[in-house]
C-alpha cells in the first residue's frame, strides 16, 4: 500500500518537478509527441540564420555601393573641373591658335526678319 502511495506522489507533481527530478525518458510516444514542435524550431532557427546572412550580405552591398559613389563623387568634381578650365576663353583661343577662327572684335548683330 505504501507503495500505491508513492505512486500516487510521483504522478501527482508538477512536470517542472519531474523535470528537476530526471523523472522523464526519451520514449519513442514522447519523440512523436514532440516532433512537431522540433521541427518547427528546426525551421525557426533556419529561417534566422538565414536572416543574419542577407542582413550581413546587404551590409556589404551597402558598404561598397557607398564607397563605389564616393569614387564617382570625386571623378564628377575632376571631370567638373577640367570642363571649367578647358572652357575659358583664354585656353580656347590657346587650342585654337592653329586655325583660321579668331575670336570676335565686335559683338554680333541681330537679324530681324
Amino acid at each position: 500500500m505504501e507503495q500505491a502511495n508513492t505512486d500516487k506522489e510521483k504522478n501527482s507533481k508538477s512536470p517542472l518537478v519531474k523535470v528537476s527530478e530526471f523523472s522523464f525518458f526519451i520514449t519513442p510516444e514522447n519523440i512523436k509527441k514532440w516532433m512537431p514542435f522540433i521541427g518547427y524550431m528546426f525551421l525557426l532557427g533556419m529561417i534566422y540564420i538565414a536572416n543574419q546572412h542577407y542582413a550581413n550580405k546587404t551590409v556589404v552591398k551597402i558598404s561598397r555601393l557607398t564607397k563605389e559613389k564616393e569614387e564617382l563623387r570625386s571623378e564628377y568634381i575632376s571631370i567638373a573641373k577640367e570642363l571649367m578650365s578647358r572652357s575659358k576663353q583664354s585656353e580656347v583661343l590657346a587650342r585654337l591658335k592653329d586655325t583660321d577662327l579668331r575670336p570676335l572684335s565686335e559683338p554680333p548683330v541681330k537679324i530681324i526678319k
